[in-house]
């Protein structure tokens, strides 16, 4: 078998390179980028069964000739607004799969225009099987899975910006920050403005607490397409330092940033203060997290699910793994895919987690108490109505994957806590290590009941 990975001098292509002449049947891997010096380079100090070719992922010729024969061609070639779409169709037109780390809303629509075509070829194309999307995709998948009447998804990434991610990504965050994006509201596919829809959201560490804006990736487009019956579908994403993402709204908003051209312009200013970017607290590691509620058996169910780690690596380990298994077969299915289309998450993502990949999955049994009263005002302690909360939290010292939720409602939202559990700090002395509190659902306007949880973050859950 003949793997071509177009892209190979991409930062994110780095951590799979040197694995895939090893993988079981695979015989040559050819390495293509445009730039010339470096992929020979690169492809020699691989070993014999590497070989590099010079490709121009802007001439289609140039694009035919390398992936002709392949047994499936990985996708690293950005910005993918820009070359996504041409390059499935290359694949297409040359009749071999293709499985890329694209993750642009519009780039995923661009291709999946592409479906009928690729499917009467019978080759399968996977756009966006990275991080985000990508696992954030299938840990949906999972979660939607995981109760009888899954209703809402919220999906969040943050990047650190002392990751080095190359040039093109550079372009992709100048895009996703830019003009308008969709969302899945009420059913229905919305436009909202990039940068717009802040919200904070408690991530593994080394992020933390992070505030995360709409987002132009493609998981709100793709899965309210793939997991039907869901109300709504949210993607935010962010960057730490959080002013990065700030400055490059404000850049969009501006006109600065509002075509490919601009973009590169504007890059070209930034790329010698780039340093200047890890001020006020950057991350050498980047963090996705997923929430999926809806109901079970006529009970309200809240799963979340986590990911952490270097971004080359969470984005690069799917991919490799999504790529081998369309190539040996294991994916029936031909024409346009998203990931989570593409494939089972209880298959797929126990690879991506032997590979180093760190998942997080909560989906514990849950006890549920609500307390009705008058308003609660910020700072209050209302213990009269604690009792039972202190048997839970007592409970949930015994029990591993006790999830303790307690509410209050009120005729006046505003007046409430923003975190109502925050407040009794009795109740916190009485639980054990490992939990913690935050607002697992944002807030609606017109919802009365302000609602916290504590959950056991160690291990994955029974």
């Amino acid at each position: 078998m003949k793997l071509v990975v177009l892209g190979a001098c991409a930062d994110m292509a780095k951590p799979i390179l040197p694995l895939l002449a090893a993988e079981d049947g695979v015989e040559r891997v050819v390495l293509a980028d445009i730039a010339e010096e470096r992929v020979r380079a690169l492809a020699a100090g691989l070993g014999p069964r590497y070989e590099a070719v010079r490709t121009d992922a802007t001439d289609p010729a140039s694009l035919a000739s390398a992936v002709r024969g392949a047994g499936v061609v990985l996708g690293y070639v950005g910005p993918f607004y820009r070359f996504e779409a041409p390059i499935a169709e290359a694949c297409i037109g040359a009749g071999v799969h293709y499985v890329s780390i694209a993750d642009d809303y519009d780039a995923y629509l661009a291709v999946s225009a592409l479906h009928d075509r690729a499917r009467a070829a019978g080759v399968t194309v996977v756009t966006g099987l990275g991080n985000s999307p990508g696992l954030t995709n299938l840990l949906a998948k999972k979660g939607y899975r995981s109760m009888d009447r899954p209703d809402r998804i919220h999906i969040a990434w943050t990047g650190g910006s002392d990751e080095s991610v190359g040039p093109a990504n550079v372009l992709h965050v100048m895009h996703i920050f830019e003009g308008e994006t969709l969302q899945w509201r009420d059913g229905r596919e919305v436009r909202v403005r990039c940068g717009a829809g802040e919200k904070e959201v408690v991530f593994p560490e080394p992020i933390g607490r992070q505030t995360v804006f709409y987002t132009g990736h493609a998981e709100s487009v793709s899965v309210p397409r793939n997991l039907p019956g869901l109300s709504d579908v949210s993607l935010h994403g962010g960057v730490r330092p959080v002013w990065v993402a700030r400055l490059a709204t404000a850049f969009g908003r501006l006109g600065l940033t509002t075509t490919h051209e601009r973009r590169r312009a504007l890059a070209r200013v930034l790329a010698p203060v780039m340093d200047l970017f890890r001020l006020g607290g950057s991350a050498d590691r980047s963090v996705f997290r997923i929430d999926v509620l809806g109901t079970h058996r006529g009970e309200p169910r809240h799963h979340w699910y986590e990911g952490v780690g270097r971004i080359a690596e969470i984005t690069s380990f799917p991919l490799l793994e999504g790529a081998l298994m369309v190539a040996r077969g294991e994916v029936a299915a031909r024409g346009v895919l998203a990931a989570e289309a593409a494939f089972d998450p209880d298959d797929f993502l126990p690879r991506v987690e032997r590979r180093g990949v760190t998942l997080l999955f909560h989906e514990g049994a849950e006890l549920t108490l609500t307390c009705p009263g008058p308003t609660i005002i910020p700072g209050g302690s209302p213990m009269d109505r604690l009792d039972r909360a202190a048997l839970v939290a007592r409970m949930a010292r015994r029990a591993r994957g006790l999830e303790l939720h307690a509410a209050w409602e009120s005729d006046q939202p505003a007046a409430c806590p923003k975190d109502p559990l925050s407040a009794v700090g009795s109740l916190f002395r009485l639980l054990p290590p490992g939990i913690r509190a935050y607002d697992p659902d944002p807030q609606k306007e017109g919802i009365r009941t302000m609602r916290s949880r504590l959950a056991v973050l160690s291990g994955r859950w029974p």
